[in-house]
């Protein structure tokens, strides 16, 4: 497409959007909007927007008894009640990590659709801790990788020799140290989240054989910080007006 076609494209979708908007402004300033969803839910109609989306797409629907809408009529207003929705949503182009859905539905009495939206956004808390990396004494070793990760808490423990071979020694090592891994990260979790809610793991731990101490039959490492995967959540009040406020 030549740079010429893009602006010509980039064009006309803002005439057609200017057009909507100018159409949308003349319905709720003559009631025509209202008059249309009251006649509806006066015949029993349900009218309703839903939405879900985040993380790069997102669309919202409109409802009436659960069906799309079929008229000529009614597919024009639920088009322009959709761009409404989107606009009180506020979320563009739904890009980012977090995830929203939600619904709204025609109130007679308000003139309103009404409703909530129900936001959750990844975060990560890290705190102190006090992990012990345990491994005994006699297994040789150039550097250890740690995975800790998933909700239901899951370690993989690798020890890396550079010269040399594993045996089966470090196998049962390796595994040992998983299991008590897991056993304390879980114990960790509540006192660093506090009354956050859990929601995944995501560490990944890379030590040299230096960065172990000797404490009888065995070399251990203490890990001091954890961070843990959680969420920010916020419940939103929608309401979308048709009539005109001022």
């Amino acid at each position: 497409m030549t740079q010429q076609s893009w602006e010509q494209m980039l064009a006309e979708q803002k005439e057609k959007q200017r057009i909507k908007e100018e159409k949308l402004g003349q319905l709720i300033q003559n009631g025509g909007l209202k008059e249309w969803a009251d006649r509806l839910t006066a015949e029993g109609r349900e009218l309703k927007m839903t939405w879900d989306g985040g993380g790069d797409s997102g669309w919202v629907d409109f409802l009436i008894d659960d069906s799309a809408a079929e008229t000529e009529q009614d597919i024009e207003y639920s088009e322009l009640l959709r761009d409404m929705c989107y606009s009180e949503l506020d979320y563009g182009s739904w890009a980012g990590e977090f995830s929203a859905a939600g619904e709204c539905i025609y109130n007679p009495t308000s003139a309103s659709f009404e409703g909530t939206d129900y936001y959750s956004e990844d975060d990560t808390v890290t705190g102190p801790c006090e992990i012990r990396i345990a491994l005994p004494k006699d297994i040789w070793f150039d550097s250890i990788e740690i995975m800790i990760q998933d909700e239901e808490i899951t370690a993989d423990v690798d020890l890396i020799v550079r010269n040399g071979f594993k045996t089966e020694a470090h196998t049962e090592a390796e595994k040992a140290l998983a299991t008590s891994l897991e056993e304390q990260v879980n114990a960790a979790i509540n006192p660093i989240l506090g009354d956050r809610e859990f929601r995944s793991m995501w560490e990944e731990i890379n030590l040299s054989k230096s960065d172990f101490t000797i404490e009888g039959d065995e070399q251990v490492h203490i890990l001091k910080e954890l961070s843990v995967g959680t969420s920010l959540d916020e419940d939103r009040v929608i309401s979308i007006t048709l009539t005109n406020e001022d």
